[in-house]
């Protein structure tokens, strides 16, 4: 069990540095850059391999609300600092 959370403290610490400069809500210096969470997962694979339910739980948890793409899917709605 103590495995799990260790890793679960690792996909956090990664997640965190991602997201460091960008944001739920638009702001000053700010432009939209949705994401799916597959884009997510790709963008830090390089650091670690995530899973989609980890991506899911850390986007509700942190405040990220989904919008549909052009296409009609889900997407999050981000927005990273210029």
């Amino acid at each position: 069990m103590n495995e799990e959370k260790d890793d679960l403290a690792i996909e956090i610490v990664v997640l965190d540095a991602y997201f460091s400069c960008r944001s739920n809500k638009p702001g000053l210096n700010m432009v939209q850059d949705n994401k799916t969470t597959q884009q997510i997962i790709d963008e830090t694979a390089d650091t670690l391999e995530l899973d989609d339910k980890t991506v899911v739980t850390y986007m509700v948890e942190h405040g990220y609300l989904l919008t549909e793409d052009d296409d009609g899917s889900p997407i999050w709605m981000v927005y990273r600092m210029r």
